[in-house]
């Protein structure tokens, strides 16, 4: 940790300059690429010195993620296992509930009103816990979607433009950025 701080010492002529840093001109532009140059160098070295410092630890943290990954596998294994099986059990419950739903609702010698209104409530499908309603989305007609719901995969445009596939409403431009 030493080291970070005889780096922080050695920077602090520079650090002063950079956060006081206005660039006006030609010579001032060329003062702001050596700083640039000097930043660089000097974060690439911080990094360094960082990564050695959590090496051990990461070994330390791959290790114990080793040793416990087979037991999390078993798990997640069983937790699968456990939910196919209560999701096809629930599910062909379900499709009994609504034939009996149906028969109950087309079964003319019911009459009263609260007679239908319990024999409905006796085909729900009735389980303590264990379920619950999750809101999902099904597509119905993909062509009728705005397009502000569909990602751009700027990465994956970039490339094929590069490879030089024509895409419709898009080109390669070239745009000058400062670096050191």
């Amino acid at each position: 940790m030493q080291e970070i701080v005889k780096m922080e010492k050695s920077l602090k002529g520079e650090i002063n300059r950079a956060t006081d840093y206005k660039c006006n001109s030609k010579a001032e532009f060329e003062a702001g690429g050596s700083l640039l140059k000097t930043f660089k160098l000097a974060k690439k070295e911080a990094k360094a010195l960082k990564d050695k410092s959590l090496k051990p630890s990461l070994e330390t943290t791959k290790q114990i993620r080793e040793y416990f990954k087979p037991l999390e596998e078993k798990l997640e294994a069983c937790i699968r296992q456990v939910k196919e099986q209560m999701d096809s059990w629930y599910a062909q419950e379900q499709r009994i509930a609504a034939a009996t739903k149906d028969r109950v609702l087309n079964d003319g010698r019911i009459t009263r009103p609260e007679t239908l209104e319990r024999k409905l409530a006796e085909t729900e499908v009735q389980v303590n816990g264990h379920t619950r309603n999750k809101r999902e989305v099904a597509v119905t007609d993909l062509t009728k979607i705005p397009l502000i719901y569909f990602d751009l995969n700027e990465a994956r445009l970039k490339h094929d433009l590069m490879e030089g596939i024509d895409v419709p409403g898009a080109k390669l431009v070239n745009r000058t950025i400062i670096v050191s």
